[in-house]
């Protein structure tokens, strides 16, 4: 109860209320995300606020979504370039909507946001930025530029997992 009480602020609402008027599917893939990102780190044993922060992160990590059309959102077809450069502008243009908000001390929640796309190996989006492999890492390693953090890590893999396990306009859910 806590937790929600922390995270379900008004600008929270407000984020949640936009991803669910602009499209049904992305609001409960990000209900869903929060959930799954949320066991994540609990399970690898991260301390209680930083577990409202990926919670929050991962309710709010595809609020960019909203500056997509629709058609290009839900098309059942495979992507243009051009499409699939606008599809891969969501996480940028929802870190910026939430750092132009100021929503309070939300920083590693906005980077849920910023890095969920990011991989491992560099080839994730929008800034290539690589992972560690590793729950545990040095606070050298934490606050490299070009590393994933750790939230954006367990976000990423939640939303993957959650994509892939759910029905999509171009393919039916694989089971889990």
């Amino acid at each position: 109860e806590a937790m929600m009480d922390e995270i379900l602020t008004a600008e929270t609402l407000d984020g949640l209320n936009a991803i669910m008027i602009h499209d049904d599917y992305t609001f409960q893939h990000s209900v869903d995300v929060a959930i799954v990102s949320t066991m994540i780190a609990k399970q690898i044993g991260m301390p209680r606020d930083r577990l409202s922060q990926i919670t929050l992160g991962g309710l709010l990590h595809d609020v960019g979504k909203v500056f997509i059309p629709l058609e290009v959102l839900n098309k059942p077809d495979k992507l243009t370039d051009k499409e699939f450069d606008l599809i891969k502008s969501h996480p940028t243009l929802g870190y910026q909507m939430l750092r132009s908000a100021n929503v309070g001390d939300n920083l590693l929640a906005h980077h849920v946001v910023y890095q969920h796309h990011e991989r491992q190996d560099g080839n994730g989006y929008p800034r290539g930025l690589t992972g560690k492999n590793q729950i545990r890492r040095s606070r050298q390693a934490t606050m490299d530029p070009k590393r994933i953090h750790i939230v954006g890590e367990i976000s990423g893999v939640a939303d993957t997992y959650e994509a892939l396990a759910a029905d999509r306009p171009y393919r039916l859910a694989f089971p889990p």
